[in-house]
């Protein structure tokens, strides 16, 4: 890409179409906006992209969206992309914002500190020189801007940018908001801004769709889909959206709407995962992944003995933590399930990993395994 091109795929918005108005969930983020941060984490494919620009689209906000990536890491990255989403959203000031150069390494603290303070002035008197507003700029006047932090997962972990960005975070002034979207949990580094309730969280469990949510998500795409069929994909996909419109792009290539084969509608999800999760993953988290697959009850003390992995505990909380598609009950310490579409394709891997007769030791471990442990039911089953 050129250079200007660069420029503006770090700073668009993105562009919807065919979107559910999830009407729970902006009510939901109103309320959230009353705190100066809010933190959207849930797995890849949740719509969460999707929803917060919608919201923004809905609500009539004007926003900053910075897309972060791994050059991000490099701080002076980031001071000039923002800079010029900066420009783009309040062009009347004609002074850029400064560059993080030379003389400015040995105090990043301070031109942190003295960079965010330009940004969110500019951002807050946006429309203060105007009078006789209408309607929706009286909105924007009043609740300032939005800057939207996409792709947050993507900056490097060990990146001094998370520090930087926290501090950044301190000084958010009242009509100015952040939205921050990210595949992981809330950073160590964020845990003093949770602690001072400045905030919010939206999580999984708040945005996975709902059936009517998925029953409008299909008719968008398929407008005479038959009913059972949505009702079987919100259930099997547990609300997730990527796997719900995997499945609907399936429907309509194939042209079955009206009745489901053994292996619906599969092919795409299972890509998905692959090429999302399963291959970027080490060699020994992927045979973890396969082996484990087979229990039905997946708790700590059994994938230990099955695998023989000794991290089993590390590895499980890390997919988590994560949210790649592994969920910890709630209550419970050490037990733990994998999302049932995806543990239906690291059961389907497994038969191509592993040859006939290895599988079959697998699962016959797995099932003593479960019967030492008085599961007899899951047991039997394998």
């Amino acid at each position: 890409m050129t250079s200007k091109e660069t420029i503006l795929a770090k700073i668009s918005r993105p562009i919807l179409s065919k979107v559910v108005q999830k009407k729970r969930l902006f009510s939901l983020l109103d309320a959230k906006m009353g705190k100066p941060i809010i933190w959207v984490s849930a797995p890849a494919g949740s719509g969460k992209t999707t929803l917060v620009a919608s919201y923004l689209d809905a609500r009539g906000l004007p926003c900053i969206w910075y897309h972060c990536d791994e050059g991000d890491g490099d701080l002076a990255t980031f001071f000039y992309y923002m800079g010029r989403a900066a420009k783009k959203a309040a062009p009347r000031y004609r002074k850029p914002l400064p560059l993080l150069t030379t003389e400015y390494l040995a105090g990043i603290p301070t031109f942190t500190r003295r960079y965010f303070e330009l940004l969110y002035t500019r951002l807050s008197t946006r429309f203060s020189s105007r009078k006789n507003l209408s309607a929706p700029l009286q909105k924007m006047d009043r609740e300032g801007c939005v800057i939207v932090l996409d792709n947050y997962q993507d900056v490097p972990a060990e990146s001094p940018f998370h520090d930087m960005i926290v501090a950044g975070f301190d000084g958010v002034p009242q009509n100015v908001h952040i939205i921050a979207i990210n595949r992981n949990e809330l950073p160590p580094q964020c845990a003093r801004l949770q602690a001072n309730d400045r905030i919010s969280l939206l999580q999984h469990r708040d945005i996975r769709f709902t059936l009517d949510e998925s029953r409008q998500l299909a008719h968008r795409r398929i407008p005479k889909l038959d009913s059972k069929i949505i009702k079987t994909m919100h259930e099997k996909t547990e609300g997730w959206a990527a796997g719900i419109i995997l499945q609907l792009e399936r429907v309509r290539i194939d042209g079955k709407g009206t009745e489901l084969s053994a292996d619906f509608a599969y092919e795409k999800v299972f890509d998905y995962f692959a090429e999302e999760l399963f291959d970027r993953a080490e060699q020994g988290v992927q045979d973890f992944l396969l082996k484990t697959a087979v229990l039905p009850a997946l708790s700590v003390p059994l994938a230990e003995k099955l695998t023989g992995e000794e991290t089993a505990e590390r590895i499980l909380s890390t997919l988590n933590r994560h949210h790649l598609f592994t969920e910890k009950f709630s209550g419970s310490g050490r037990e733990y399930r994998y999302h049932p579409l995806f543990r239906d394709f690291l059961l389907d891997r497994a038969k191509t990993v592993f040859l006939p007769h290895e599988l079959a030791d697998i699962r016959k471990n797995a099932a003593q395994l479960l019967e030492q442990a008085g599961q007899i039911d899951n047991a039997a089953r394998l």
